[in-house]
């Protein structure tokens, strides 16, 4: 298997170790070369080389998929880490059975780039983000005044599981927002709002009417999910509105879409993780929770 290891020995010393798995962190597979070099002070005594190979990791199709795209679209890739914690992520996530209820999956907490972070891992295309969040590993932060993304998410065209009985959205929060949506629209016939408001201003309508409901948002993994025409479940409480119309146009992450205004309103300043919205879930809502939140 090749030499995985360096031990310096000293007499009555500890052993002192140099893993190769240390310096492997973050390459990429193939062929590379580690070179050590010796000094007396600051004069190079000695140099020596070793070759090493990294065997490729064969990835999920849709995670490998999603570094297709970024490559062919000259996005820079994560790290080698950050790229196995994602593909684990998208293996748990499928597994669950939510995956393949999503209509849009974004999976924000990671060390990548803005760019790579913006790509759905479902519809291999890149999303927009306006205002001026702030991004970091734990994901996208809103300002609650001009931020939002746009997937490109129009459930008239994309919405083959957003229906107007079976439709709900998952995001893991780290930080909880004092107010303003998660997802929401209104106009043209339709309303939908989810708002898990801190105070007493909570909504979790979808594809029906406006009704408050208690406080609901949670640090991690976060629901809302129409489950039939009477029954829509958040988290794991019940809002008996009952669906009208099927909300027939584009959804945001972060702000909700005021068709009947042409613009946005209702700007959040939640911090996301991880998002996708799709089909109603909360059959997957302990599976989802376990692949999510870890």
């Amino acid at each position: 298997m090749g030499i995985t290891k360096y031990i310096i020995k000293v007499p009555s010393k500890p052993d002192k170790v140099l893993d190769l798995a240390d310096v492997k962190t973050g390459l990429a597979s193939g062929a590379h070369t580690i070179t050590i070099e010796s000094y007396d002070g600051t004069t190079l005594l000695e140099t020596k080389t070793r070759d090493f190979t990294i065997a490729a990791i064969d990835y999920d199709t849709d995670y490998q998929a999603v570094l297709d795209y970024a490559t062919t679209n000259s996005i820079s890739l994560p790290t080698g880490t950050q790229q196995y914690l994602d593909n684990q992520r998208m293996v748990d996530f499928k597994a669950s059975g939510a995956y393949a209820k999503s209509d849009i999956v974004f999976n924000f907490e990671s060390t990548a780039s803005i760019a790579f972070k913006l790509i759905c891992w479902k519809r291999k295309i890149l999303a927009v983000s306006y205002g001026s969040p702030t991004w970091s590993n734990d994901g996208w932060l809103g300002n609650g005044t001009n931020t939002y993304i746009d997937p490109l998410y129009d459930t008239r065209t994309a919405g083959l599981n957003w229906v107007l009985n079976s439709a709900a959205v998952i995001w893991k929060s780290f930080s909880i927002s004092s107010g303003n949506c998660i997802i929401g629209g209104f106009g043209a016939g339709g309303y939908t709002l989810v708002l898990p408001d801190g105070g007493s201003n909570s909504y979790s309508s979808i594809n029906g009417s406006s009704a408050k409901v208690n406080s609901y948002g949670v640090l991690g993994l976060n629901m809302v999910s129409r489950e039939s025409n009477v029954l829509t479940k958040y988290n794991n409480l019940d809002n008996s509105t009952a669906s009208t119309s099927v909300w027939a146009e584009k959804l945001f992450i972060g702000a909700r879409n005021r068709v009947d205004q042409g613009g946005q309103d209702n700007y959040s300043d939640e911090g996301i993780g991880f998002i996708a919205i799709g089909g109603a879930m909360f059959a997957e809502y302990a599976a989802i929770k376990t692949a999510i939140n870890g």
